[in-house]
Formats: structure tokens, C-alpha cells, sequence
């Protein structure tokens, strides 16, 4: 096997191993009976992230960037139907839904009916890939002030951030034996993210430290 097809078939596999951490989290939802401090946008960019890439594979027809985003659109559907079912602010969740459900479809419309080419279709998908990928690999962030505030990375998964530091990896290399430029930029960001992530891990424990008083 050539060296595209091995980085190929290691970086499918261990993308959609990533998306199956997700039942963990969805896990954790249902023996607390409630999401909790987990939130719901890291779900909702992931699956908006996985159907602007699926799109864009088939464009580039790259069946590995088709088949992967495809398995990680149906996971993540199925993760944001199980946050739903025990959240108790569906309200809250109904309008970040819709303004999602917006924000596929206006892209995906763009490029059918304006764009003059599939070359500029190819273009505008890419660069906005690339943006959502970024944000999907710090999606995680946005519990940093939760962090801080109780000094604690509980909210947090190790395993995915682990995970997606090796996929984040992976994905780079595959993009740059392809010579894609939008498969390279969001993943190199994606490492540096990652690391982050890694060093909120190592400076806050996944549950505080009890504080041990010395009595004379």
C-alpha cells in the first residue's frame, strides 16, 4: 500500500473512533440524568462542521473526507438527540438548533445557486471549513472561565482531547500528501489547540484537592 492509503486508512479509523467518545459524554448525561455543565455547542459545531466537509469531500471527490464526515454527521445527530432528551432548557436549545440549521443552510445554498463554478464552490466551502474546524477543535474551550473560576477540568474529557490531538495530526499529514491547504491550516491550528487543552489538564486536576488543615 502506497503511503497516502495507510495515512488514509489509519486517519479514518481513528477519526470515527473519535466520534465514538461521544458515548461517554452521552453516557455521563444519562447516569446524572441531566446535561449538567456539559454543554451542547460543542455537539452542534461538530455536526455542522462533519456536513460542511462531507460536502466538501464530494466536491474534491476524496472518498476519505466523504466517508468519514458522513459516519461523524450520523454519530453527532445522535449525540444532540440525547443531550435534548434529558435537557430541561429545550427552549435554549430550540434557538441554538434553528440558528445552526441556518448557518448549514446558507452555505450549502450559496454554492448551489450563485456560484459560478465548481472551482469557487471548491474555494468558499474550503475557507469556511476551515473556520468551523477551528472552532470545533476549541469548542471544548468555551468551559475555560468554568475552569479557572473552580479549578477544575471536570467538565472537561481527556480522551478527547487526546483523541483529537492524534487526529488533528493525522488529518495535517493527509492533507499535506494531497497538497490541500484546507485540510492542513484548521488541523496544525487544531494541534496547537489541543496542547491548550493539555496544559489546563496539568494545571487543574479533574477534581479539586482537598485542602488538609494542620491542627497544633
Amino acid at each position: 500500500m502506497a503511503v497516502e492509503d495507510i495515512i488514509s486508512w489509519v486517519t479514518t479509523v481513528c477519526t470515527i473512533g473519535v466520534s465514538l467518545i461521544g458515548f461517554e459524554i452521552c453516557a455521563k448525561i444519562a447516569r446524572k440524568g441531566s446535561p449538567g455543565d456539559i454543554s451542547f455547542i460543542p455537539f452542534l459545531i461538530m455536526f455542522i462542521s462533519a456536513c460542511l466537509w462531507l460536502k466538501y469531500g464530494l466536491l474534491r471527490r476524496v472518498f476519505t473526507v466523504v466517508f468519514v464526515n458522513s459516519v461523524a454527521a450520523l454519530l453527532q445527530g445522535m449525540y444532540m438527540c440525547i443531550y435534548y432528551t434529558y435537557s430541561l432548557q429545550r427552549g435554549h436549545l430550540n434557538r441554538m438548533l434553528f440558528f445552526g440549521i441556518v448557518f448549514l443552510l446558507l452555505p450549502l445554498s450559496y454554492i448551489r445557486f450563485y456560484l459560478p463554478d465548481e472551482s469557487s464552490a471548491i474555494d468558499f466551502l474550503g475557507r469556511l471549513c476551515c473556520i468551523i474546524s477551528i472552532f470545533s477543535y476549541g469548542s471544548p474551550l468555551a468551559s475555560v472561565f468554568h475552569v479557572v473560576r473552580t479549578k477544575s477540568t471536570e467538565c472537561m474529557s481527556f480522551p478527547l482531547a487526546t483523541a483529537n490531538f492524534v487526529v488533528a495530526l493525522e488529518w495535517f499529514l493527509y492533507g499535506a500528501l494531497l497538497k490541500d491547504f484546507y485540510m492542513q491550516m484548521p488541523n496544525m491550528c487544531g494541534v496547537l489547540l489541543c496542547l491548550f487543552q493539555f496544559a489546563l489538564f496539568f494545571k487543574y486536576p479533574a477534581k479539586p484537592q482537598p485542602i488538609l488543615s494542620i491542627k497544633a
